[in-house]
């Protein structure tokens, strides 16, 4: 009995030490494959991490192609509507300045019948029927009419000219006209598209309508003598005009009317004038107001002036105009200016040359302020007043 139970203690303690060892190894088990799931939770989280800086990253990528393709996307589309205003850009001036442009035929001599006939163009300016226009295509007249494009017939009322530039007012009594916009050439630049229409040839409406040519802008500041008459504030050119053209429009991509065709040369080709309306302006509203025309005056007579470029014996350079003689009883000499004075700034605008300052001289009303800029000897002088109205016929501007 002894033995047995011995021997049964010994299995009971070894079956014990198996149970534990075989608990142990569990116990071992189940904490290893923890810590190995653990490890793989931490893999994939840094894994799942890296995901969604790379989704972040892609994301940014995708708003910034999408930023960029919308920019392309609005670039293209102002391109294709630049070429599409740029395609119609020319017709669309031309449609809107049309029912403006009128015919002028003109009956020259005398009503005895000695004489001739004469054409040109003119502008619609006012639904009152004021129409500008040159002056020589109507001085001289003892009869003149108007055909509209639209080919209505009426007879000049009258007609106002101005007694320097060759500018001049028609005036006719209609309804329902179409007035021409003054644009403004401050902001023309040399390259210009610029479009000119007319009737030349004595091609009036009931023989096709007016005839529109297309150019660039050549020189905004020209000065020429045109059968003996001076202008100074001439716009050049390329757009063809023919006799006929006179008195008709020069006008911008807006249809704006920024010159009056004046002239071109018989003697060159893409050579053409037309006066600028900052001048045209002026002596529109002059004649219409006051049935005459009226220049502001300086009373000064003035030359180029020529000086030696420093360093360079042999070569000049015009700088400024300078002033030859005075009228005693004008502005200009009663505010202190005097022979050989050069005149370097009109109203702030540097001075190259004579024809400047006419140019900027017409460009004001009678009674507007003046500022001018003189070197006399080495130093620099200002002198400021007001520019009465020119004494008419006067030798002096």
């Amino acid at each position: 009995m002894e033995k047995k139970q011995g021997l049964s203690t010994i299995i009971l303690s070894v079956a014990v030490v198996v149970a534990i060892s075989l608990g142990s190894f569990s116990i071992f088990q189940a904490n290893q494959h923890s810590e190995d799931a653990q490890a793989q939770i931490s893999s994939l989280s840094s894994e799942i991490t890296s995901l969604e800086n790379t989704i972040t990253g892609l994301n940014g990528q995708v708003t910034a192609l999408s930023a960029q393709l919308s920019a392309q996307f609005s670039s293209l589309n102002q391109q294709v509507s630049g070429l599409i205003q740029a395609s119609t850009a020319v017709p669309n001036a031309i449609a809107k300045i049309l029912p403006s442009v009128v015919f002028i035929e003109v009956a020259f001599g005398n009503p005895s019948g000695t004489g001739g006939i004469g054409s040109g163009s003119g502008l619609i300016m006012d639904k009152a029927g004021y129409i500008l226009t040159n002056k020589h295509v109507v001085s001289g007249a003892f009869a003149a009419r108007v055909i509209t494009s639209d080919r209505r017939i009426y007879d000049v009322d009258e007609i106002w000219e101005d007694d320097i530039t060759d500018l001049a007012v028609v005036k006719i009594t209609a309804q329902n006209l179409t007035p021409a916009v003054f644009g403004d050439p401050a902001g023309m630049k040399v390259g210009d598209t610029v479009i000119a229409i007319g009737y030349p040839l004595g091609m009036s409406p009931a023989e096709g309508g007016a005839n529109a040519t297309a150019g660039i802008l050549s020189n905004l500041s020209r000065f020429f003598w045109i059968d003996n008459t001076p202008y100074y504030d001439l716009m050049e050119f390329d757009a063809a005009i023919n006799p006929g053209n006179s008195g008709g429009a020069l006008i911008n991509l807006k249809g704006e009317l920024v010159g009056i065709n004046s002239a071109g040369l018989d003697t060159a080709q893409g050579i053409n004038y037309a006066i600028n309306v900052a001048t045209a302006k002026h002596v529109y509203n002059d004649l219409v107001q006051g049935e005459v025309g009226h220049h502001p005056y300086l009373g000064i007579m003035i030359d180029d002036n020529i000086q030696v470029i420093p360093g360079e014996p042999f070569a000049a350079a015009l700088v400024g105009a300078e002033i030859l003689d005075l009228d005693p009883q004008g502005p200009a000499a009663k505010s202190g200016l005097r022979p050989f004075d050069v005149i370097i700034k009109f109203n702030g605008q540097t001075v190259s040359s004579a024809s400047d300052v006419i140019r900027f001289l017409w460009r004001l009303d009678v009674n507007e302020r003046v500022t001018i800029v003189i070197k006399r000897g080495a130093g620099e002088l200002t002198f400021e007043f007001n520019a009465p109205k020119r004494p008419f016929n006067s030798r002096f501007i």
